[in-house]
This record gives C-alpha cells, sequence and structure tokens, in this order.
C-alpha cells in the first residue's frame, strides 16, 4: 500500500490520514516514516480507530531525512529518531509539547525552543539484557538484539560492555531466558561518569562462576565497581533489593554546583550530564531567596543546589533509602538550610504548604510592624514548590495543595501529565515559561520545564 505521511505522531511515527492522497479508512501510524514522505507500507495491525503499518519502502524522500549512524536502528527499540535531520528533531519535540498542552489541556502557549544536547555517547548509564543474545530489547519484546555497542552510551560504557560480553561467551556463563524465565544473569546495568564505572550484574542467584575472571577483565577500565543484585522475581522490574559488593569502588563521587555527593548503583542520576546541568541552571535562575519545597526529591541533588540561595528548602521524597543519601549530603556538605523529610507528596504536601504559608504570613506581618519594604517577589517571604513526579505526574491531591505556592516550578517527563496538572494551576497561576529540553537525544521522550507564578 502506498500513503503519504502528513503528520508526526507522539513517538515519532509518521502519521497518514484519510485524505485525497491517501485511499485509507482510518488514520494509519508508520515506525521510521517522516513528514511529507510517500511510502510503501505493510499493515501489521487494525484496530477500530486505526492501523499500524510497516515501512517497506520510501519512494519520495523528505529533505530531513538522513542516514541513521547505528547499525541497528529499526532493529534496536532504544532510538526512534536517528533517521531525523537533530535540527528537526529539536522542533518536533517543540512542537510535540505545545501540540500537546493544547489538545490535553486547552493551554495555547508559545513554547520556547528545545534546548539541544550532545547527539551521541551522551548517556552515563546502559541496561543490557542478557539472554541467548546479548545488546538490546526490541521495542516493546522480550526479543534481544545483539548488539556491539550502543552510540548513545559514552565510551567507557561500551568498553564494559564488551568486557562483559566476551567474559559470558568465553567462561559460557548461564544467562536468561526472558520468554520462559530460567537461567542465572538477566541484565547488565553500568553506570559511568567522570572516569568512575559501576557495573551491576543482575542474577537470579549470587552463585556465579568465573567472577575472578571477570574482575581481571575489568580491571582494565581504571576507576570501577562491580556488583551482584538479585532478582528472581517473575516480573519486568529489572533491580531486586539485595546487592552484593564483589570488587572495586563502592560509589562514584561527585561534584556540582559546588555540592560533593556519592552515586551508587541503586541511586538515581539523570543519563545526560550536559541536559542535567543546563535544566538545573534553568530552575536556580527562577527560584528566589525564599522557602523552597522540593517534591519528589529524590537523593536530594537540587534541594542542596537550591538551598544554596533559598531561606530554607524542604525535600520530601517518598522512598526512604534516597531520603538517607539526602540527609547523609546535608551532613557531607554541612548544610543548614535544608530539611529532608521522608514521606508521600500525596500526603506531606498539604500539610507542609500550610505550615510555610503560615511562617510566611507571620513573617509578612512583622516586616510591616517594622516597616520593611523589600516584600517583593525574590524577598524572603516567598513560597516555591518544585513539582518532579514520575511518568504519572502529580496526583490531584498535590496539585491542589500547590495552588497557594507564590511560584510552581514543574519539571516533566511526560508532555501528557504535564497538560493535565497545567489546566488546573493555570487558573490561579500565570504561566511564565514552557521549555522543552532535549535531555534523550535521538529517542521520542522529552523532558519539559514550567515555570509558573500566582497572580
Amino acid at each position: 500500500m502506498e500513503l503519504k505521511i502528513d503528520n508526526l505522531g507522539m513517538n515519532g511515527e509518521g502519521v497518514a490520514r484519510p485524505s485525497e492522497s491517501n485511499n485509507l479508512q482510518k488514520v494509519t501510524f508508520v515506525n521510521f516514516a517522516l513528514l511529507n514522505e510517500v511510502v510503501q507500507v505493510e499493515i501489521t495491525s487494525e484496530k477500530s480507530k486505526f492501523c499500524n503499518a510497516k515501512l517497506v519502502d520510501v519512494i519520495t524522500e523528505s529533505k530531513d531525512r538522513v542516514v541513521a549512524p547505528c547499525p541497528y536502528f529499526m532493529q534496536c527499540g532504544g532510538c526512534n529518531l536517528q533517521h531525523l535531520n537533530y535540527g528537526k528533531q529539536l522542533e518536533f519535540k517543540q512542537n510535540l509539547v505545545k501540540e500537546t498542552l493544547l489538545k490535553v489541556g486547552g493551554i495555547d502557549y508559545k513554547v520556547l525552543p528545545t534546548v539541544a544536547s550532545q547527539q551521541y555517547t551522551y548517556r552515563n548509564k546502559g541496561v543490557f539484557p542478557l539472554g541467548n543474545n546479548i545488546g538490546m530489547f526490541e521495542f516493546n519484546s522480550h526479543k534481544i538484539i545483539e548488539i556491539d555497542k550502543c552510540l548513545l552510551m559514552n565510551d567507557k560504557i561500551n568498553t564494559a560492555f564488551t568486557l562483559i560480553k566476551n567474559w559470558i561467551k568465553e567462561y559460557n556463563v548461564s544467562t536468561f531466558d526472558f520468554d520462559n524465565f530460567k537461567g542465572l544473569l538477566k541484565y547488565a546495568v553500568i553506570r559511568s561518569v567522570n572516569n568512575q564505572t559501576l557495573i551491576c550484574l543482575v542474577a537470579t542467584s549470587s552463585n556465579i562462576k568465573h567472577l575472578d575472571k571477570l574482575v581481571d577483565k575489568l580491571n582494565q577500565l581504571g576507576s570501577y565497581g562491580l556488583y551482584i543484585n538479585i532478582n528472581n522475581q517473575h516480573n519486568s522490574i529489572i533491580l531486586g533489593r539485595d546487592y552484593k559488593h564483589i570488587a572495586g569502588i563502592k560509589s562514584i563521587t561527585m561534584e556540582e554546583f559546588g555540592i560533593k555527593y556519592d552515586i551508587d548503583v541503586a541511586s538515581f542520576l539523570q543519563v545526560n550530564n550536559e541536559i542535567k546541568t543546563k535544566l538545573y541552571t534553568e530552575v536556580i535562575n527562577n527560584i528566589g531567596g525564599g522557602v523552597v519545597i522540593d517534591a519528589y526529591a529524590g537523593a536530594g541533588l537540587l534541594s542542596a543546589v537550591m538551598s544554596k540561595n533559598a531561606k530554607m528548602v524542604y525535600s520530601v521524597e517518598i522512598v526512604s533509602q534516597a531520603s538517607e543519601k539526602a540527609r547523609q549530603l546535608v551532613k557531607n556538605n554541612n548544610i543548614t538550610s535544608m530539611q529532608v523529610i521522608n514521606g508521600d507528596c500525596t500526603k506531606i504536601l498539604p500539610k507542609l504548604i500550610k505550615k510555610v504559608q503560615s511562617e510566611i504570613k507571620s513573617q509578612s506581618k512583622a516586616s510591616q510592624i517594622n516597616n520593611q519594604s523589600n516584600l517583593d517577589k525574590n524577598s524572603n517571604l516567598k513560597c516555591s514548590v518544585v513539582l518532579d513526579p514520575a511518568h504519572a505526574g502529580c496526583t490531584p491531591e498535590v496539585i491542589d495543595s500547590v495552588k497557594t505556592a507564590d511560584q510552581i516550578i514543574y519539571v516533566a517527563c511526560n508532555p501528557i501529565a504535564l497538560a493535565k496538572d497545567l489546566k488546573v494551576l493555570q487558573n490561579i497561576h500565570n504561566i511564565i515559561s514552557i521549555q522543552p529540553f532535549d535531555m534523550f537525544a535521538q529517542t521520542k521522550h522529552i523532558e519539559t520545564l514550567a515555570i509558573l507564578e500566582r497572580r
């Protein structure tokens, strides 16, 4: 079947709609087809309102199409956009955020241009499934594509992956059958920052033979650490709860924005150092000197950075291990203007915001009595809330509680969730700026920063 592509979908796929140029009854989605291309396709599935199709041939090619440098592109499920000129990728993500805000939230707003990233070798973390093949999963599949390296990963990660792969094959180490949930080694999780590399082998048992041979191979990495993580559960969760340190360093030591901190194999860290720095800088530039509530704060890095300028930062996180790391961060950096709270934001925020607002109100009255006139938006008498929720966005209780905040800074990994939440918040707050950040270059994913101020 021959189709003309008239749009790009949320996943970067080509979209063909019924029209004079398309003899279609339903909207059809075609992975790896680009806007204005004429393509030959094969229908792979038909639903009640749309069809999915496989790209067979490009008859009329877009001027924005480029040759993907990765030999596994269109097989591996990691990248969606390598075939699209990078400048157009940035435009696509800008338009995606704008269109999602309009369709989902009814918000017609001028979205700023997407902040560009290094196009390749930007990732500081990789997760490699270990099965009959060793490499990457196909999209929405447990079929593993055998790869030699991933172009998104930094060089240390690819080197470590090669060493692990060679060790498995040389010593015939048992790997995992993801279809039947049998076998030993499931994943290699590798993180590398500043020439420090942490490797975690996820396995169904700690009884792994020839680990000493792997240690010998890994020594060429320089500063590295090896862990075993035990996960024998029949689910798609990668890491289990039990870790065993085998060799080398136990954590990666880092310093950013004047804050020293450690990252271990279980810690969360944005995968793109360059974009994380740009994003955090923008957040810091928009935070005044008042009280900040950092919701979904993780291990507290951003909280600690903001504490340098804020009167007080409350760092709220539900995961106890992450909160403990945040407390250690406070101690190691001698921070006096940061308080760590372990708990569910849905339960914590309503009470905490009321408490902060009450204290601000009391300070405001005291300032008026003392004839102080510095009660502008950048004064100490301001409550800012930073929201950085998971993919689903914030709960209704959280959104309702932040309505009284003077300022909201929302870091979103899901444009749909952002649009739903802004639809509610815009009734009380003005949207000051919305800007995408290309945290995940060559993929469909996008990070978005929204700044709001109360009217």
